[in-house]
């Protein structure tokens, strides 16, 4: 409550001339006892002994009653007109009296309590056996009470408290991890978030991989630098700049552009100090790439960006340059770590994919990334096209016009608009129909 009005303070002073004790106006005007005290010696009119006229058996026989009724102390007092401290007196005199614990269990039926119990043991947590409605009084405070009264320690709280008290899924989390499982898969097996992976892997001083070291290629330069590239393609470009003498870093800074994205260009190309030439290798562009890199050169046209894909890394040479006998270590969960997976693990994904499942689908189901899932479905020959099911869904007609706006000129975004398709499908048919398209940047 907030300061009091002088009427406020004038009626506790009146009160407690007429009797009332200084904890009943202190719950009446809702604030605490030591602000009436003071100021009930402020105005003149505390009374530090006071005699209080002893309770009657009266009195006694009513506060046990309306207690064995259900009411509690604090409602006896409203009552009666006592104190709390009377009314508890009397209530522990006849032996009868209960803590607020107590009688919150008491107003739960043991058979809810041994339910409650019983699903927490089994791995469910406080909120979600209240979510269940077992009780309408059933609550945390309930739980963790009844915990302790059984001498059951809580479990702790967190990511942690997911595999706590479970040493045997904690030791196979870890040895699944440091045989390369990813940490997506592993959280997709134990039907857990990534962080509670990653809880266990700490406890158990295990370094978390970084995405480069799990999913790149790490590939020494010429002068001991080491990188981590997501493809054969990006090293041979890197081995193909240090034969021609050039100065170049690998991913060097990340551009901002707008939105919570950001667009990082594979190589930054630099003569004398100056940069000039920033290069994305890409074999096959993504819808969602291409959307970036317009982005990209739209916010940055002074920047000399530009992309090189299979025609052109091929008309340089690069793809023609070997890696044999290069350091080239692949991390745990790039594509071609295929031998890691069994036999077994092989025959099992073949099967599941081939009942219908997508790629990633398939990968839940297994546990594996999805970059494995479809080595192993091209590897046994049985990947489905891309886009095959999506193109028995639209119209020959639609298709058709979508090609003929794209040759116009109408870039794929333009041309999902005007016809209501996806970015994927007009790329995907534009693709199936082998349509020339547009070379960006100018060359080193």
């Amino acid at each position: 409550m907030g300061k009091l009005t002088d009427q406020q303070r004038d009626a506790i002073c009146k009160g407690y001339e007429a009797g009332e004790t200084p904890a009943s106006l202190a719950r009446v005007f809702d604030i605490s006892g030591q602000s009436v005290h003071k100021l009930l010696k402020s105005r003149g009119v505390y009374k530090p002994i006071r005699t209080v006229l002893p309770l009657s058996d009266a009195e006694r026989d009513k506060i046990v009653g309306l207690y064995e009724q259900g009411q509690t102390a604090d409602q006896i007092v409203a009552l009666v007109q006592r104190s709390i401290g009377a009314v508890c007196s009397v209530l522990r005199t006849k032996g009868i009296l209960k803590s607020r614990a107590q009688g919150r269990l008491d107003r739960i039926p043991q058979e809810v309590r041994d339910k409650a119990i019983a699903l927490y043991e089994s791995g469910k947590t406080a909120k979600e056996i209240i979510d269940l409605q077992l009780h309408p009084k059933l609550s945390r405070s309930v739980i963790y009470n009844e915990l302790k009264r059984r001498g059951i320690p809580p479990r702790r709280a967190g990511a942690r408290g997911v595999f706590w008290g479970r040493p045997e899924d904690q030791k196979a989390v870890c040895e699944k991890y440091e045989l390369g499982m990813s940490g997506s898969a592993l959280a997709d097996i134990y039907q857990c978030s990534r962080d509670a992976v990653n809880k266990v892997l700490t406890d158990a001083g295990i370094s978390i991989r970084s995405f480069d070291e799990a999913t790149g290629l790490r590939w020494s330069d010429k002068s001991g630098r080491v990188f981590y590239m997501r493809s054969l393609w990006e090293i041979k470009t890197a081995k193909w700049l240090d034969d021609a003498d050039r100065s170049w870093h690998y991913e060097h800074f990340a551009y901002d552009l707008g939105g919570g994205r950001t667009y990082t260009p594979d190589f930054w190309v630099y003569d004398g100090g100056d940069l000039v030439q920033l290069i994305d290798v890409k074999g096959w562009l993504r819808p969602a790439s291409e959307d970036a890199i317009v982005t990209f050169e739209a916010m940055y046209p002074q920047l000399p960006f530009a992309t090189w894909d299979e025609p052109e890394l091929r008309e340089r040479g690069i793809l023609d340059i070997k890696i044999e006998g290069e350091d080239v270590m692949p991390g745990p969960s790039y594509p071609v770590c295929v031998s890691q997976v069994t036999a077994e693990e092989k025959d099992r994904i073949a099967e599941v994919y081939a009942s219908g499942k997508t790629i990633h689908q398939t990968a839940a189901a297994i546990g594996r990334s999805h970059t494995v899932v479809s080595q192993v479905v091209n590897e046994r020959g049985i990947v489905r096209p891309k886009g095959a099911s999506n193109r028995g869904r639209v119209p020959q007609a639609a298709r058709d016009r979508a090609a003929a706006l794209y040759l116009t000129g109408d870039s794929i975004t333009t041309v999902a608009g005007k016809t209501g398709l996806s970015r994927d499908i007009v790329y995907g048919e534009i693709r199936r129909r082998g349509i020339a398209r547009k070379r960006r940047g100018a060359s080193v």
